[in-house]
């Protein structure tokens, strides 16, 4: 017995000792976010902003967050399936959206790397004849500015997104044949967000590599990082197991309130049709940040992803970095993506130099609370000053109105970019408010016509619009506004100036009213005729009201044409197409009525209906303008 005692107090002095030689687990150094948060409270405050929107503003989200290569926060907040309160957990499944497009540029850069891809080379050199024929382009383009969305490619709005699966076996290059966009400006001057020319990245992988993409992306991306809860064809053929574990879609209705608006099938898939877990997302993130020069799975050589996330776009602000966009903090660097399809929004985000990074994911589309607070609070706000320089450029002078150069420019959609206006307002010679549509940013100056964001700002401009650039003309006045990650915007052009807008707007009113005018005073000459039994009007009688009734049809047929376009975001170019077909019909047998009204002048005897008949034709004929103007009679 005595032996047993001496033995334990002998092994209870060598903990003793090693407690004092060796520190405990507890007494580690402790790690925190880059924003300052300790990591042993981090779920405390992630859950605390969760519950303050999940069921407010989406039915469910999840979270990964990884430092060092280890996840240190995997979870679920909410319902994946609101009707039978299936709740969210680190294995459910959502869509990527255009967080899908961080793997076409690795795809990208494995090639350069390679040496099978030049960045700076024309990209007709990787592309088919026939293929490249087909794009019309008016300027060359390079994959780098692809990459740096400065292609010169306009938004292209129809048929992106299906919202069921049509069984479609389409190509990726018969997709793009199908809906390729209008190239308006020259590439490299401006940064313009373009799905479309994602796509065209990756089917230059296909040509380049001889794989289809989504091949390419598994065989290259997924099974090298072995990514088991990950799938990227359009209808996620590639791996059909994982659907079990997929959330439903939601859209918000109310508050609070929400709808099934299911999944979205995206025609040009690479772009957005990524499908996974928020573990999977930031695992590929801790990827692109190797622990000690450990080797990367994805590319040969470490250097690859320091060329890969080192600036592409305009040095000297935060931008686009080879694709993925740059978010600037305190002293450091972050780099990620946002997406969103019909029913669900993403984010990814991650800091090198502290070797962290997060994924959220939820299943509402649009959803802008939680991704992009979360990103700010696990990664910090820039802190700002205004420069003491005296070559400032005074803020006034940057006053007005500014249109995203990421518009559907000649297409019927085009209109919409108007709706949404960004205006700039001087504080005072050092200082602007920024607004677009209900959100409000203030920013200062901290270098002639650099602009960067203060703390007291809407959490969309701490991530998207973090800084911004004015570019001058040669007399001084702002052309431009320089953001980088596809949100470059310009001041309006000249056809579309406020004048012009407001102009517009007046006329439709004023064919409205007329039309309605003209119907009335037809109906109570008819009326009126009837009562007193006097003759039939005159021939010319019967053109202009057959004229009245083909304007009234005319503006009809296109308030239906705006109301499909506005009330439908994931619209199919099908279902607009005999709306502008009947739009030439239409103004077809408008011309010819006032032809033939003409062909009557003589015969008319009265001078108010010869006035009636005259200001009828002129209004029509107005209106017709008007379409052609906006692009209603567009066809492609």
């Amino acid at each position: 017995m005595k032996t047993i005692k001496k033995y334990a107090l002998i092994i209870l002095i060598i903990q003793l000792i090693l407690s004092l030689t060796y520190p405990s687990h507890a007494l580690e150094p402790k790690q925190y976010t880059p924003s300052g948060i300790e990591l042993g409270s981090l779920e405390l405050r992630v859950d605390e902003l969760m519950n303050k929107y999940v069921g407010k503003s989406t039915p469910g989200a999840a979270v990964a967050v990884i430092k060092n290569g280890k996840i240190v926060l995997s979870k679920g907040y909410g319902y994946a399936d609101i009707a039978t309160k299936k709740p969210v957990t680190k294995d459910t499944v959502f869509e990527y959206g255009s967080v899908s497009k961080l793997f076409v540029w690795t795809s990208v850069m494995q090639l350069v790397e390679q040496g099978k891809i030049d960045l700076d080379e024309d990209i007709k050199t990787y592309l088919p004849d026939d293929f490249y024929k087909e794009l019309k382009l008016r300027y060359p383009i390079t994959l780098r500015n692809i990459m740096n969305h400065s292609s010169g490619f306009g938004e292209y709005p129809y048929d992106l997104i299906a919202l069921e699966d049509s069984n479609d076996d389409m190509s990726l290059k018969d997709a793009l044949l199908l809906a390729h966009p209008k190239q308006y400006f020259e590439p490299g001057t401006a940064s313009v967000y373009s799905n479309y020319a994602t796509a065209l990245a990756a089917y230059i992988v296909e040509t380049v590599s001889g794989e289809e993409y989504y091949k390419y992306q598994k065989n290259h991306i997924f099974d090298p990082l072995s990514m088991s809860a990950i799938a990227g064809e359009r209808s996620w053929k590639d791996n059909p197991d994982i659907l079990i574990n997929k959330a439903k879609g939601y859209s918000k209705t109310d508050e609070d309130t929400f709808k099934d608006s299911g999944w979205s099938y995206v025609g040009m898939y690479p772009a957005g049709s990524v499908i996974g877990t928020a573990e999977e997302l930031a695992l590929f993130a801790s990827e692109l940040m190797p622990l000690n020069q450990n080797k990367t799975k994805l590319f040969k050589s470490n250097a690859t992803i320091n060329d890969m996330l080192s600036p592409s776009y305009e040095p000297g602000f935060s931008g686009t970095a080879h694709g993925f966009f740059e978010f600037d903090y305190p002293e450091k660097k972050a780099f990620g993506h946002g997406g969103n399809t019909a029913s669900f929004s993403a984010q990814v985000a991650f800091t090198p130099e502290d070797s962290f990074g997060f994924a959220v994911l939820t299943n509402v589309s649009g959803e802008s609370n939680i991704t992009l607070e979360l990103q700010s609070m696990l990664l910090g706000s820039s802190k700002v000053e205004p420069i003491e320089d005296i070559n400032y450029i005074d803020a006034h002078k940057l006053e007005g109105n500014y249109v995203s150069m990421r518009r559907p420019e000649g297409t019927p959609s085009e209109f919409i970019s108007y709706l949404a206006l960004g205006k700039v307002e001087a504080v005072d010679n050092n200082k602007i408010n920024f607004n677009i549509r209900d959100m409000s940013g203030t920013y200062i100056q901290t270098s002639p016509g650099k602009f960067s964001l203060t703390e007291n700002s809407h959490a969309f401009f701490k991530v998207i619009m973090p800084e911004m650039t004015f570019r001058l003309d040669d007399e001084g006045n702002p052309k431009q506004i320089l953001v980088g990650k596809g949100f470059d915007m310009s001041i309006l052009p000249s056809n579309r100036t406020i004048p012009m807008l407001i102009g517009s707007l007046a006329s439709f009113v004023i064919y409205l009213l007329f039309l309605v005018v003209g119907i009335i005073s037809i109906i109570r000459l008819r009326i009126k005729s009837k009562r007193t039994n006097a003759d039939e009007p005159k021939p010319v009688y019967k053109p202009r009201a057959i004229l009245t009734a083909i304007g009234s049809i005319l503006f009809a047929n296109n308030i239906v044409l705006i109301a499909t376009i506005i009330t439908n975001p994931f619209i199919k170019y099908s279902s607009i197409k005999p709306i502008i077909i009947l739009n030439y019909v239409i103004t077809l047998l408008a011309i010819g009525f006032i032809v033939l009204g003409i062909s009557k002048w003589k015969s008319i005897v009265s001078k108010s209906e010869k006035i009636w008949f005259s200001s009828t034709a002129v209004i029509v004929m107005s209106l017709i303008s008007l379409l052609i103007n906006w692009k209603f009679y567009a066809l492609f």
